[in-house]
């Protein structure tokens, strides 16, 4: 089967080949769509719910980065509690 046979029994196939990323990214842009966002809202997702090692594997990071996104996704709890306790030692002195 010939490429002719193959458009005629599907109409609108198109037979051209893969865009590469690069190309989708600037065509998606041309029409004010950018993925930034949504990356950076998936990564965060991901953090939120995963441990950073499995983050690492997954996504081919690494797992210090994936500990970065995890901090961003959560905060720093760790942090927060203990400035939180200080602050309240300091009210009631």
């Amino acid at each position: 089967m010939n490429s002719t046979e193959t458009t005629a029994r599907t109409p609108g196939l198109r037979l051209d080949p893969p865009l590469h990323s690069e190309q989708m990214r600037r065509r998606l842009r041309q029409r004010g769509i950018t993925a930034r966002p949504s990356r950076a809202a998936a990564l965060l997702h991901l953090a939120q719910t995963l441990p950073p090692a499995i983050v690492a594997d997954l996504l081919g990071i690494s797992e210090g980065r994936a500990a970065d996104w995890t901090r961003a996704a959560t905060g720093d709890w760790a942090r927060y509690a203990a400035e939180s306790s200080r602050d309240l030692g300091r009210q009631h002195r």
